[in-house]
């Protein structure tokens, strides 16, 4: 009996993927983008440390689609990072699973009702080039990190990474924390989820291993030494009922300094409003 009959059952086709080198080469770091991700996440990690009393701000668009924003969108917001940069880091966020990408309707991932549409490769050519654009001009980038594989496409060019709230509790995915280049905040959508979160930001401080993807594409076996730079994304609605969070100046005790990010934009908690949207599209 052929092994088809009994396996990949609900599977009908398997398209193969570009591998993360590939985009790399086709779309590779300029000077200043490798600066700007060395020198951001450098700044981020003395934010995290106690050594830089800045605030961290993530402007996300409003709203995108492909083509993404023109340079002079870019060069708007460079201005505005430049600005204030003695009081803030500012920072281009982009929610991957609300991005309507090329033959998606949401979601780098997502199907439409036409499952034949979906064109990963293309969706994620776009957002390296995308990525790329935004850092040659100097603007640090946060990014969704969900999965084991999408972030190997653009790592390179992000500065800090967002965890969506509910794989806190996956070991799998906190052992892809303990090996990303950057600092990465843990979601909490309520008090919860407060104490999986730190329990992943604790474990991700140390090594692991786990199966994921080579820069060539290759199934591989990940070994890592651990993400110290792990915190909490809080958000404002939560925030304002501190005697949920009882656990986190324990917390902090432990890892000796601050580790929350407080979201202020998400449920219309904001208490200082830049007045950003109106000409480029982020708020």
């Amino acid at each position: 009996m052929e092994r088809s009959s009994i396996d990949s059952l609900r599977v009908y086709k398997q398209d193969p993927i570009a591998p993360p080198s590939l985009l790399a080469f086709e779309i590779p770091l300029t000077e200043t983008a490798t600066l700007t991700v060395r020198d951001s996440r450098k700044q981020i990690q003395a934010i995290l440390d106690g050594l830089d009393d800045r605030f961290i701000v993530l402007l996300t668009p409003t709203s995108v689609s492909f083509p993404f924003p023109l340079s002079q969108d870019y060069a708007e917001l460079k201005s505005l990072c430049s600005a204030f940069s003695k009081d803030l880091l500012i920072m281009l966020y982009m929610e991957l699973e609300d991005l309507a990408v090329p033959h998606s309707d949401r979601g780098i991932h997502s199907t439409t009702d036409d499952i034949t549409t979906c064109n990963i490769n293309k969706s994620l050519h776009a957002l390296r080039q995308h990525f790329h654009k935004a850092s040659s001009l100097g603007i640090p980038i946060a990014c969704d990190v969900n999965d084991n594989i999408t972030h190997n496409y653009f790592d390179d060019l992000l500065s800090l990474g967002i965890s969506n709230s509910k794989l806190a509790s996956s070991q799998s995915h906190t052992a892809l924390v303990s090996g990303l280049p950057f600092p990465v905040a843990f979601s909490v959508n309520k008090s919860d989820d407060l104490v999986p979160a730190l329990e992943a930001i604790d474990s991700a401080s140390s090594g692991h291993q786990y199966l994921g993807i080579s820069q060539e594409g290759l199934i591989a076996i990940s070994r890592t030494r651990g993400n110290s730079y792990g915190f909490v994304k809080l958000n404002a609605s939560e925030h304002e009922h501190p005697e949920s969070y009882g656990a986190l100046p324990g917390m902090e005790k432990k890892r000796g300094r601050p580790m929350v990010l407080l979201d202020c934009a998400t449920h219309g908690k904001t208490r200082l409003v830049i007045n950003y949207h109106a000409t480029t599209g982020f708020s």
